[in-house]
C-alpha cells in the first residue's frame, strides 16, 4: 500500500481493516452463535474486541479469529458456501501462518473432529474449511 498511498494513510487504511474486520467478526459470531436473542450484547462484545489494540504485524490473524471459529460454525450447521471460500481467502492473505494461522487451523480440525465424535460418523465436509485454510497457507 505504500506505493499506493503515503505511510501514514496506508496505516490508517490498515489500521481501519483491520478494526472493521474484528468488529464485523465478533458481531457475527455473538449474533449469530453465541447470543442470538440479544443483539445489544453481541455489539457490545463486538466494539470491545474490536476497539482493543492489535499489533500491526499479528493484527488481522489475530481480528479474525472470530470470523474463522463463525466460519467454522456455519459450516457445521448450514454447510459450506461460497463466501466462506472468499473469508478464508482474505484470512489467509491477510495474516501469518505462525501467529493465529495455525491455531485456527487446528481449532478447526478440532472442532470437526468432535461432532465426527458425537454422532459417531465421518463428515468430510466438516473439515473443508480447515483444509482449504491450510491449502490456502501453503500457497
Amino acid at each position: 500500500m505504500d506505493k499506493i498511498f503515503t505511510p501514514f494513510i496506508a496505516t490508517a487504511v490498515y489500521y481501519f481493516i483491520l478494526h472493521i474486520t474484528a468488529v464485523v467478526g465478533m458481531y457475527w459470531l455473538t449474533n449469530s452463535f453465541i447470543a442470538p436473542q440479544k443483539k445489544w450484547l453481541a455489539a457490545a462484545a463486538a466494539l470491545a474486541f474490536g476497539l482493543q489494540g492489535f499489533l500491526p504485524a499479528w493484527g488481522l490473524g489475530i481480528a479474525g479469529i472470530p470470523m474463522m471459529i463463525a466460519v467454522y460454525l456455519r459450516n457445521r450447521t448450514n454447510g459450506f458456501e461460497w463466501f466462506m471460500y472468499l473469508l478464508i481467502i482474505f484470512y489467509a492473505i491477510s495474516s501469518n501462518v505462525q501467529s493465529a494461522g495455525i491455531f485456527t487451523i487446528v481449532a478447526g480440525f478440532i472442532a470437526a473432529s468432535l461432532q465426527c465424535i458425537n454422532e459417531r460418523k465421518l463428515h468430510w465436509q466438516l473439515y473443508a474449511p480447515a483444509l482449504f485454510l491450510m491449502f490456502m497457507f501453503a500457497i
